[in-house]
């Protein structure tokens, strides 16, 4: 659906080279003293767009009075849960490839090249990725003016600002999708040979024996002795520990406890995208198993893209982010909760699921016997 306009000087009317000069300006900033605008857009881009064609959808308003220019933010391309890693890589590829024989020929033939090519490629990518990366990607402000612009200018022989803004959308779209494809690449190749996954609900860090970093997960998950296996954890089980230092008893140390292990273990290390080592402090785990070397077990922290809009329900954004890691590495993402609900959805959802039993609960937290069969 074609978003709306934010400003009221986005009227139907013949397009000036004021209104074009205002789709890309290239200054500093057109007043240092105005409020901002950020398009938190999923592919590395140039600049934000001025009032004149802003809308709610995709930017934020810091302040009052006119924008100013800003760097768009750079956040990681998604893939929907269940696509083919490859053939998402593929398809956005061809997609980049496609537009490279756009752009010749008359006004009128480049023009309907051109929204031949935004339509092929919103069918394409449109089975691996989702909306949200497809839309500042191939459906983008510029490409909404220029359907305004094509209809103004029909049976002209000359359009030369029709001809301006196509060719400065292609090659901002081919420098786009460019970048596109080369941070799916590396993310992808990022999620490779890092062994088994596994992803823990929040309540194993807080509730099981064992803090998080002595969990035998190797064991937990089934995995072979000798399998690396890597423990992700997404943000929102970081912002659920965050609030759970708050209470009292274990939960609040628990909480704090695994948080601040989780900080030492990056220490200067950005999060996104690496893997640290995962050693266990008791050092009770042997490193040998009836002769054969224990695999290495290794942390990793998924962080939201910037302007990640969250579910209301903590169980759902976990399992959401299982099953896009899934879709990232291509191989399954173990899911390990105590909870019986999270542990059925997960399931229905095409995760592989591990519930442990009560005994690997911390004693404060093993179910009360009733007493009617305590008297027993």
């Amino acid at each position: 659906m074609r978003p709306s306009n934010a400003c009221s000087t986005d009227v139907e009317r013949p397009v000036s080279p004021t209104d074009l000069a205002a789709l890309w300006p290239t200054g500093p900033a057109i007043d240092g003293r105005a409020g901002t605008y950020i398009r938190h857009s999923p592919v590395r881009t140039v600049k934000a767009w001025p009032c004149g064609l802003l809308a709610e959808n995709g930017f934020r308003q810091f302040g009052r009075g006119r924008p100013q220019l800003v760097d768009y933010l750079l956040v990681t391309v998604q893939l929907i849960p269940g696509a083919s890693r490859d053939d998402a890589l593929a398809r956005l590829t061809n997609v980049g490839n496609e537009l490279t024989r756009v752009g010749t020929g008359t006004d009128d033939v480049a023009f309907q090249d051109y929204c031949l090519w935004v339509a092929n490629s919103v069918r394409m990518l449109s089975s691996c990725l989702p909306a949200h990366v497809i839309e500042p990607l191939i459906l983008t402000r510029r490409y909404w003016a220029l359907q305004d612009i094509g209809a103004s200018t029909l049976g002209r022989t000359q359009t030369p600002h029709l001809r301006l803004l196509l060719n400065t959308e292609i090659a901002e779209r081919s420098q786009a999708i460019h970048s596109a494809v080369q941070e799916l690449a590396n993310e992808l190749r990022s999620w490779d040979d890092i062994g088994r996954l596994v992803m823990a609900d929040t309540n194993l860090f807080l509730q099981h024996r064992q803090k998080f970093d002595e969990i035998p997960w190797i064991d937990v998950i089934g995995a072979r002795i000798m399998d690396n296996v890597t423990l992700v954890i997404p943000m929102a089980v970081i912002r659920e520990l965050d609030g759970k230092k708050k209470q009292q008893g274990t939960i609040r140390f628990r909480a704090a406890y695994s948080l601040s292990r989780i900080e030492r273990l990056f220490g200067d290390v950005p999060a996104a995208g690496n893997i640290v080592p995962l050693v266990p402090t008791d050092s009770s785990t042997p490193a040998t198993v009836n002769g054969l070397t224990r695999g290495q077990l290794g942390l990793r922290v998924t962080v939201d893209e910037i302007g990640h809009s969250r579910y209301p329900n903590a169980d759902d954004e976990i399992i959401t982010q299982a099953l896009t890691v899934q879709a990232l590495a291509g191989r399954p993402v173990t899911l390990v909760s105590f909870d019986t609900n999270m542990a059925f959805q997960a399931r229905q959802a095409g995760l592989p699921v591990v519930r442990p039993g009560n005994d690997d609960l911390a004693d404060e937290f093993q179910p009360k016997t009733p007493k009617a069969e305590q008297k027993v």
